[in-house]
C-alpha cells in the first residue's frame, strides 16, 4: 500500500523516528528559556500533534 507515492515502510520509518525525538522535545522545552505558559503550551501541542499521528 502507497501513500502520496511513498511506501508504507518509508512512513512507518518517519513515524518511528519522531516518537523517539519526543523525550528529547520535551526535555528542550524543560530547559529553555520559555516562560512557564509557553512551556507547557508547547508541551501541550507536542502532546496534541503526538495524538493526532496516533503515536503512543
Amino acid at each position: 500500500m502507497k501513500s502520496a507515492n511513498f511506501d508504507i515502510k518509508v512512513i512507518q520509518n518517519i513515524f518511528d523516528k519522531f516518537q523517539k525525538v519526543i523525550p528529547k522535545w520535551y526535555d528542550l522545552i524543560k530547559i529553555s528559556f520559555l516562560s512557564e505558559d509557553q512551556k507547557t503550551a508547547y508541551h501541550e501541542m507536542v502532546e496534541t500533534k503526538k495524538k493526532q499521528l496516533e503515536l503512543s
